[in-house]
């Protein structure tokens, strides 16, 4: 053999050794964020991302061990799937890891209609279910519509003025809501009253169980409370406020949310304060991780890490 193409030959195949994890179940869009140790420092989320469907294998790189507090594992994301962890033991051979991503985790929820008129609360709860779960859907949440129940409330004889239009912040009267009005264990129950901190298109989440929303509420704002119920903050608090506009579920006040961040979509199924864990109990037995609500840290992506952009403003990161 020509020594001039054994060494090609050779460099060809140093080039492809390389370390790789395949999803087994990706629908489409499945992306991965990959942590271990680089040359010659530890790696934090790398991203990669494929539009395929079936067995999807990514050639990741080549790591060895990373020493703790860094992180050995492979975050996955995907259409129509949960985000779902992978520990990758990565040594200086080539490896290669297998997983799936998870099933999306149904949404249950009991709407309480105290102000009426009915038809007109249903319409608009129906429009607030709609909108939330086409945003989760094409915003790879991992997170679908499930069982829903609508409950006439507005001839409940304890409804008073401080039920009605609610007030308080995250002081409100929220124990009335579950003992005089009424309150279904292991899911989100949601209130529609009057008006809420004296706003008829305000609505609050207490973080756990509980939402009240004002009668005349936008279709979208349904969406943004939940993820309050998903332990996401406003982004517009924090120091990262640039990195988000109008268009994301968590800003307070706006018509126009559409997308979330990878950052954003860990810590509504990784942290234990999230309804997901709390509530619906939908990972038992999985890992939490009691995240930063803005930065990043070895367990735990940057609140604004994206795998795919979002919008025209913000690219892949």
């Amino acid at each position: 053999m020509n020594e001039r193409f054994l060494f090609v030959v050779l460099a060809t195949l140093l080039l492809q050794a390389c370390d790789r994890v395949t999803v087994n179940n990706s629908v489409g869009e499945v992306g991965l964020l990959v942590d271990g140790q680089g040359t010659p420092d530890p790696i934090n989320d790398f991203r990669l991302s494929k539009n395929d469907s079936g067995i999807t294998t990514f050639r990741v790189g080549n790591y060895t061990a990373a020493a703790a507090p860094n992180r050995n594992e492979v975050l996955g994301f995907g259409e129509e799937r949960a985000p779902t962890r992978l520990t990758t033991p990565w040594t200086a051979d080539d490896d290669s890891f297998n997983f799936s991503l998870g099933e999306p985790i149904p949404v249950n929820l009991t709407f309480w209609v105290i102000q009426g008129p009915l038809d007109v609360a249903e319409f608009r709860i129906m429009s607030g279910l709609t909108a939330a779960d086409q945003i989760w859907e094409a915003e790879r949440a991992g997170l679908v519509i499930g069982n829903v129940n609508i409950v006439d409330a507005t001839n409940d004889p304890d409804i008073d003025d401080e039920i009605l239009n609610s007030v308080g912040g995250n002081n409100r009267n929220w124990d009335d809501f579950s003992s005089e009005i009424g309150f279904t264990q292991d899911r989100i129950n949601v209130y529609y009253i009057n008006t809420v901190e004296g706003n008829p298109t305000m609505g609050w989440s207490d973080f756990e169980a509980r939402i009240v929303m004002g009668f005349n509420t936008t279709e979208t704002l349904l969406s943004h409370e939940l993820g309050h119920a998903f332990s996401l903050v406003h982004p517009e608090d924090g120091p990262i406020a640039g990195e988000f506009n109008a268009q994301n579920v968590m800003i307070a006040s706006t018509n126009s949310r559409s997308w979330l961040t990878e950052g954003q979509t860990f810590r509504a199924h990784f942290d234990p304060d999230s309804v997901i864990n709390s509530v619906y109990n939908a990972r038992p037995g999985q890992p939490t991780e009691n995240c930063h609500p803005y930065n990043e840290s070895p367990p735990c992506p940057w609140l604004p890490r994206r795998i795919w952009a979002d919008g025209s403003a913000f690219p892949p990161n």
